[in-house]
């Protein structure tokens, strides 16, 4: 069990890493509404800028969501082409 001190500090810890965590996806976000400005770019092309400009390897399956929600909020539109 642990004492009053030891939750408090591990709750502080919690919320540190979940407040750095929104502050890195908002980072991300940001990052990629900057890409954006220059022209359309594709999931791929989206990628391939953001491991070479800012140096963040980031999976398909992160980086789409991050579109979704970008293009929910109305500050994107999504295109699909084949």
């Amino acid at each position: 069990m642990l004492s009053i001190k030891q939750q408090e500090a591990h709750l502080s810890r919690s919320l540190q890493i979940a407040e750095s965590t929104n502050v890195a996806k908002q980072l991300m976000d940001v990052e990629i509404l900057y890409l954006l400005t220059f022209s359309p770019k594709s999931g791929y092309e989206l990628r391939k800028l953001l491991s070479s400009w800012f140096k963040i390897n980031v999976s398909y399956g992160t980086l789409y969501p991050h579109l979704h929600a970008l293009e929910k909020s109305g500050l994107v539109t999504g295109a699909w082409q084949q």
